[in-house]
């Protein structure tokens, strides 16, 4: 089994809404070319995933959530994958700040297990890469049911403001206001 973590500075609803949408992973999930939803019973919904590594492989898998906790995978047919089970787990963050995604994934290609487990340790590596990008471009979004509830829409992003050390404005009474370091100096 190939384990990692990845810390993310996002709200633990926020990523599980991510997760648990399974209709928009060909947006943001590397290598992930397609998401059939073909049911939802529950907090179990049962997908077919298009992903597209050193080969194209279709895979049949079944989902349960628990939410904002835990996301369980499971192949459910063999094909080209003989086995294929994992999870999604979400943690407290250090000092309360964001969560921490624990990926665990245990695959059965066919091929030697060592070169199965690095191509799933960079996969999973990839996967939290993705998620941290998002965190950083994506504000706050809204919790998705489970199954594939659709994610709202990102709010355009706030133009920074560029950072000043000196200010100085002219006020309509002929003051001039200088604000330097944090103070604001009143001048004539």
């Amino acid at each position: 089994m190939v384990k990692t973590a990845t810390p993310i500075n996002w709200g633990r609803s926020d990523v599980y809404a991510v997760l648990s949408n399974f209709a928009d992973y060909p947006k943001w999930f590397p290598g992930c070319e397609g998401m059939i939803v073909h049911s939802v019973n529950g907090n179990t919904t049962i997908v077919d995933i298009t992903l597209n590594g050193l080969k194209k492989t279709v895979m049949n898998l079944k989902y349960e959530c628990e939410p904002e906790v835990l996301i369980k995978f499971e192949l459910v047919k063999p094909g080209d994958v003989n086995a294929y089970v994992g999870s999604y787990r979400l943690m407290d963050g250090e000092g309360g700040s964001g969560v921490v995604l624990v990926q665990e994934v245990d695959l059965d290609a066919g091929a030697p297990q060592f070169i199965v487990d690095r191509m799933m340790k960079k996969s999973l590596e990839a996967c939290g890469a993705a998620l941290v990008k998002m965190a950083k471009n994506r504000p706050a979004v809204a919790a998705a049911p489970a199954g594939g509830g659709a994610v709202a829409a990102p709010a355009a992003p706030r133009k920074k403001r560029a950072r000043v050390l000196l200010r100085v404005v002219k006020t309509s009474s002929g003051e001039e206001h200088v604000w330097y370091g944090g103070k604001t100096f009143v001048g004539k």
